[in-house]
Parts: structure tokens; sequence; C-alpha cells
């Protein structure tokens, strides 16, 4: 079966791009560190590892469907942001543009008779919308000072030992490996990672 190599091109962009994200996102995570905010370096570092599966994904299929040393070219935002919020809000941006950007290459496919490729790419972007929203409420959160309260009590675990606690907002420290409130993830269904 032979594929529009528009196809395979969008396959090889979309390998290129979310390398670049996760490249962006360990960058990011680095910013966090800096900052102390370690839940949020940990939502970098797994989104990166999330788009490092997408990338790998594109590939496989690619090959799949013959593709090989396929040329792609593309503009790659490469700024770099001053603080964990800036981050967070560049990477909202981003998984909004690659998703409409997915969408598009899943109507391309469908057109070039590459239906494993459509669905892909619909499935990549279904979660870029799911990281795009995680990254918005996390933003808006550090920025109104709530990322480690709820205005109900919830499910606290630490991400270094798992100690897990029920309470309004994550406790100052750890009462198992000491660690600062930093390190504390609320275990709500829209936040786990």
């Amino acid at each position: 079966m032979e594929i529009s190599s528009r196809t395979l091109e969008n396959l090889a962009r979309g390998l290129a791009e979310k390398n670049l994200a996760r490249s962006r996102y360990m960058l990011a995570a680095g910013a966090a560190h800096r900052e102390g905010l370690a839940v949020v370096e940990l939502l970098f570092v797994r989104t990166a590892e999330q788009e490092r599966v997408h990338g790998r994904q594109f590939a496989r299929l690619s090959q799949e469907l013959g593709g090989e040393d396929v040329r792609a070219e593309g503009a790659y935002p490469l700024e770099m942001e001053q603080d964990t919020v800036q981050w967070l809000r560049r990477a909202k941006e981003e998984e909004d543009r690659e998703a409409g950007e997915w969408r598009e290459f899943a109507r391309q496919a469908r057109e070039d008779g590459a239906p494993q490729a459509a669905d892909l790419f619909e499935q990549v972007a279904q979660v870029d919308e799911t990281h795009g929203d995680r990254f918005a409420r996390w933003a808006l959160r550090l920025e109104e000072g709530e990322l480690f309260t709820r205005p109900l009590p919830c499910l606290w675990r630490c991400i270094v030992c798992g100690h897990t606690q029920y309470e309004e907002g994550a406790p100052e420290r750890c009462p198992l490996c000491q660690g600062p409130k930093s390190q504390f993830l609320a275990l709500e269904g829209e936040d786990w990672f």
C-alpha cells in the first residue's frame, strides 16, 4: 500500500515536534527545580516522557508505512522562559497549537487513505489537549498561590516517599521523609499524570 508523502512528512514533523517538546519540558523541569517546585518539576518530567512515547509512535508508524529519510520542514519555537509560570503558560500554548496541527494531519491522513495515521494523530491531539488544560490549571494555581491548597479536604501524596494524608492543603513538611510542601501532589483526577 502506497501512502502519500504528505502523511509521511506529517509523521516526520510529528516526531520532530515531539522531540522538541520533550527537550523544552526538561528545560522547564529544571526551572521548576531551581524554584523549589518539586511537583511542577515532576509534571514536566512526566509530560516529557509522554512526548517521547508520542514521538516513538510517529516514528514506528512512519516506518510501518514505508517512510525512510523523510524530509520535514517547519518552524519550531525555541524561546526560553524566565520562570515556572511562564513555562507552564507557554506549554499550554504549544500543546493547543500541536493539538490543532495533529487534527489537521489526521484530516490529511484520511484523505491520503492512511486511517491508522489519522487515528494516531487524533489520539495524540486528545492527549495534548489534556496536557494543555493541565498546564493552564497549574499555572493559574501557582499564580494565585493555590497549587498546594484546595477549598475542600482532599488526598495529598508526597511524590518522594509516598506518604498520603487527607487535608485542605499540603502539609508544610512531610511527616515521613521531612520533605517540603512543594513535593506534595493533590490526588485529584484532573491533575494526576
